[in-house]
């Protein structure tokens, strides 16, 4: 009986771990790079995010898997797309990574939190 209690308890100890991934990453984010700062909303759909950038709104995709993020957007000039990797804390609400484009072949740092709503 004991035995069967055990499992029991470990069974749905296991079953109510959540998968951190599935935080929600959806709201609007400040994005600061070493050149740039920028305002940038997501919407999380399982993995999958989408949004838009900046104030001319560029289209935003990406994906999140534990706690690390990517998502990236292009720009028409200079043209080039700019992709943006790293990892978000245990609380969803700060993001820390590099960031490279097809213009310009060096990485820069970055780092995002996330505003209040």
């Amino acid at each position: 009986m004991k035995q069967i209690l055990f499992t029991l308890t470990i069974f749905l100890l296991l079953s109510c771990e959540k998968d951190r991934s599935m935080d929600t990453m959806t709201g609007k984010w400040f994005v600061t790079t070493e050149t740039e700062e920028f305002e940038l909303t997501l919407t999380q759909d399982g993995r999958k995010l989408s949004g838009i950038a900046g104030s001319i709104n560029v289209p935003t995709t990406g994906n999140i898997i534990g706690n690390d993020v990517m998502f990236s957007f292009n720009i028409k000039y200079p043209l080039a797309k700019h992709t943006y990797t790293g990892t978000v804390n245990a609380d969803f609400n700060f993001m820390t990574g590099t960031v490279t484009n097809t213009a310009d072949p060096s990485v820069k740092s970055w780092d995002a939190h996330k505003m209040s709503n």
